[in-house]
């Protein structure tokens, strides 16, 4: 194998940095290998250590990795599974379905728990710190990420079971007695389960019978929640009729009250005016009788006047 030196290009490159006078320059002039390398005072090295995540985040990532590849190797071999006849010795290809199924659980598993332990080490940063964003980012990436999977792997075995199901609901025409595949069971009654008697559930089946258990009891909880919810809301809008109602109680007594305060004042009006007419009649008749005092007043005067 043939090397290089590089030992006499390091003490000329050595040479000429201590030969440059505007290069790593002190207060002091001295120039040595120390002066070039890092400063004269040593509480000032900053040393990057990256933060205490990052090897969760790392061992989360290649978890990661490995369930996207386990996915890709489960859909295969469920794909192969069905491409083989239904009288074909397929034990070996179940028990590997059921490994990768299981390690991919095991492996989501494992993601959780990093993505757990990366969001405790928020609690040591201050919320408006870079470090605080970095790992906030970085959780809800990692957040993001596994849901993806999650539902990429629940729906995976879904459509699966969804398929061997049918499958099995076709060849049962043909079988007097099936074998069945999730096991034989009685749907329950409100909320009360009446029987289910499972004949060859498989470890994986059972996961996924709990999760879908897990999923109908938060479903109904969820349901039971909106009806309170809506049930209280309900509450709320009635409440608040039965106010409006006192309110247009109170408006109709306030009108009826005006009403007849009304009736009154036209009545009293009604009396004044008549009392005003009477008035207005009386009153012409005082006016006439002055005109024809002061004609007569007049007309003495003149003839008072002419005889003079």
């Amino acid at each position: 194998m043939v090397t290089r030196s590089l030992t006499d290009i390091f003490i000329m490159m050595r040479s000429n940095a201590l030969q440059d006078k505007n290069f790593f320059s002190n207060s002091e002039g001295i120039y040595t290998d120390r002066t070039a390398l890092i400063d004269q005072e040593l509480d000032e090295v900053q040393i990057n250590i990256p933060p205490e995540w990052y090897e969760e985040f790392e061992e989360v990532e290649y978890q990661i990795s490995k369930v996207k590849n386990r996915l890709k190797e489960l859909k295969d071999l469920q794909k192969q599974h069905f491409i083989r006849p239904l009288l074909d010795d397929t034990s070996e290809e179940d028990r590997q379905i059921q490994e990768v199924t299981r390690e991919i659980t095991r492996t989501l598993g494992k993601c959780y728990g990093g993505l757990n332990s990366v969001q405790s080490c928020l609690q040591q940063y201050s919320p408006g710190s870079v470090e605080f964003k970095l790992a906030k980012n970085v959780s809800s990436y990692l957040v993001n990420v596994l849901q993806s999977l999650s539902c990429d792997f629940k729906s995976l075995q879904s459509s699966y079971f969804m398929r061997l199901q049918s499958r099995e609901d076709r060849t049962a025409k043909y079988f007097k007695e099936p074998q069945p595949i999730l096991g034989q069971m009685k749907l329950f009654e409100g909320d009360i389960y009446e029987d289910i008697a499972v004949d060859t559930v498989s470890p994986m089946q059972q996961l996924l019978l709990l999760e879908e258990d897990v999923a109908f009891a938060e479903q109904r909880d969820r349901e039971v929640a909106n009806v309170a919810k809506s049930i209280q809301d309900m509450n709320v809008i009635f409440k608040e009729v039965a106010q409006m109602v006192s309110d247009q109680g109170t408006v109709l007594d306030r009108i009826d009250y005006n009403i007849e305060n009304t009736t009154l004042s036209v009545g009293q009006g009604v009396v004044h005016l008549k009392k005003a007419e009477t008035y207005q009649k009386s009153a012409w008749k005082k006016k006439w009788c002055l005109i024809l005092f002061a004609i007569l007043v007049v007309l003495m005067i003149l003839i008072i006047a002419i005889e003079t």
